[in-house]
């Protein structure tokens, strides 16, 4: 079955956040827009556009020459100017954590090339580019239920296997009733 249903909102222009965002200034070379945006994967609307400059995680060598815009979904909100520009300054909190994530490598030792980056932003579609991740955490979760559930299972046939040697729970060398 294909499922057509769209989500609608609505609200009010935010000309009060249109006017903040005109006169916002934050980093050298960062733009902020405020644009209808089609951001891909059925998702449009009004978007706050927060374009930065700065260096590539990977190859921060090449100098603040990496772009990246970063599409930040407006809400449908009747705010007031205070609250827009929380919700504005917010945003720039996100992109910065997003940064952070970005940047954060333990190497093996100090001086060593090999490092891992155990926040690394998930990017792509789907994914939630501003959420605080644990690379492995996923893999160490499952592995510890896992594990979890091999001790019981061990103690569970250790228990079984005690009970059939000593002649079981009704008599008969098996632990369950006929």
């Amino acid at each position: 079955m294909n499922d057509t249903r769209q989500m609608q909102q609505a609200a009010p222009y935010p000309d009060a956040l249109a006017h903040l965002v005109g006169c916002l200034e934050y980093r050298p070379g960062w733009k902020f827009t405020l644009t209808n945006l089609d951001r891909g994967q059925g998702s449009q609307g009004l978007t706050l556009v927060i374009t930065t400059l700065g260096y590539d995680s990977r190859h921060p060598d090449r100098g603040e020459t990496y772009k990246v815009n970063h599409y930040m979904l407006v809400p449908p909100a009747a705010y007031d100017v205070r609250s827009w520009r929380h919700w504005l300054f917010e945003q720039l909190l996100l992109v910065e954590r997003h940064e952070a994530m970005e940047f954060f490598a333990l190497h093996d030792s100090p001086g060593s090339e090999h490092a891992v980056r155990p926040y690394s932003p998930s990017h792509g579609p789907g994914n939630d580019p501003y959420l605080v991740r644990e690379a492995g955490t996923d893999l160490k979760a499952a592995g510890g239920a896992l594990t979890v559930a091999c001790r019981s299972l061990s103690r569970q046939l250790a228990t079984e296997l005690r009970d059939r040697e000593s002649g079981g729970c009704n008599g008969n060398g098996s632990t369950h009733s006929a």
